[in-house]
């Protein structure tokens, strides 16, 4: 059994994996009760005896010989009903002394909720990462080493030794392996003093690594978004469901800028792995008369396609209409010409919904394969609408 979990949590890596699955129907609630990003942080001791044993990530992406006692975070991701994307570091020290920028050990691995990888898409992922190693030991005066293409059971990956001097003048190097899996991009870093670069301990980390492709499917599917933290608009229009911060898929939290007859919220989502970015925003319109279909999709051509599609006419915007009791809803699906900075980005998905005066336009943009993984979907179902709340305060 481990021990690595101090907060009561003694279970091994498995185990783990086989408790976080079952807490998914309430998504990273069982997570957030210990941390507010969905994390478990354990602490490492400072000096202790340096102990190692086989660690299996609950991620599924790996398992690897790793020190007993390590820090430890995981964020799941769960982008549909079906299937998690995983976040994941492990890091310690590799003599059990503290943990510094210049003695450090640590594994990171995270995945794409899109679909699976390419070869061509590996290549980039990983001539991506390794500059960022090779730039950051530039910026120190560091000397790369070896920066070479490598593979393991038929996934590609990378090499990377680097020596730089700490700021008394002694050497030190930091080894560093990247993969990618199908679905994963895994950093294996060994940072430490020269003399201990080369160690059986240090080799044995690197070559101990195993890593697994695929990504976790649940067996049965969970209700989207339990968990997630609740934001309600400051105009009190509508209120939505969002991941809590985490560096990798969520980075920021909403932002909100309001007046009187409009609001809008600004929100994005980060693929970790492919670095593809979802916008997903929400605006707001108060109306000097009742909306309706045509002033419903009035609104969305010009405030959302126009911006997007300058040459498009209102006569060739094809929308999807339905009339309920309670609300009425207008969809919209256009292929975009994307922008250079962000070439992927080529799909938009719009939503709207109005009663009485109020209209509410959920507006994502996104490239054809993340509009796919049914995330969009799903977050335009989760919205609640309640315009007769509606309360204007000035900020």
């Amino acid at each position: 059994m481990r021990r690595n979990f101090s907060i009561h949590l003694f279970y091994s890596s498995r185990q783990m994996k086989l408790v976080l699955l079952a807490c998914f129907s309430v998504a990273a609630i069982c997570l957030a009760s210990l941390n507010a990003a969905a994390q478990f942080e354990v602490p490492v001791g400072d000096g202790e005896e340096v102990k190692w044993e086989r660690h299996e990530s609950v991620s599924g992406v790996f398992e690897t010989k790793f020190p007993q006692n390590y820090q430890y975070k995981v964020f799941p991701f769960r982008f549909n009903n079906e299937k998690v994307a995983f976040s994941v570091d492990i890091l310690s020290s590799p003599d059990g002394h503290k943990i510094t920028k210049d003695n450090n050990i640590m594994i990171h691995a995270a995945q794409t909720f899109g679909k699976s990888l390419t070869t061509k898409q590996a290549k980039k992922i990983l001539s991506r990462e390794s500059e960022k190693y090779i730039s950051s030991a530039e910026k120190i005066g560091g000397l790369v080493i070896e920066n070479k293409d490598i593979e393991y059971k038929g996934f590609l990956g990378k090499n990377i030794y680097i020596t730089y001097l700490n700021e008394n003048g002694e050497k030190f190097g930091t080894h560093v392996r990247l993969y990618v899996t199908d679905y994963s991009k895994i950093e294996q870093v060994l940072t430490t003093s020269m003399q201990n670069i080369h160690t059986y301990r240090s080799d044995d980390f690197f070559e101990s690594l195993k890593i697994y492709d695929g990504i976790t499917s649940l067996a049965k599917p969970k209700k989207f978004g339990n968990g997630w933290d609740v934001y309600t608009s400051k105009n009190n229009v509508f209120t939505v469901k969002l991941p809590p911060v985490n560096a990798d898929f969520v980075p920021y939290p909403p932002r909100f800028k309001t007046k009187p007859t409009h609001e809008k919220m600004y929100f994005s989502f980060v693929d970790p792995v492919t670095q593809e970015v979802i916008y997903y925003n929400v605006y707001s319109y108060k109306l000097d008369r009742t909306a309706n279909y045509t002033i419903a999709k009035r609104i969305l051509f010009s405030q959302h396609v126009k911006k997007y599609v300058r040459t498009a006419s209102i006569d060739g915007f094809k929308t999807d209409g339905i009339a309920g009791k309670q609300t009425n809803i207008i969809n919209a699906r256009l292929i975009i010409s994307p922008p250079k900075s962000k070439p992927y980005l080529t799909t938009l998905l719009l939503n709207g919904q109005y009663k009485d005066n109020i209209v509410v336009v959920q507006e994502i943009l996104s490239s054809t394969n993340h509009a796919k993984s049914k995330l969009p979907l799903l977050l335009q179902n989760s919205l609640k609408f309640h315009p007769e709340q509606y309360k204007y305060e000035k900020q």
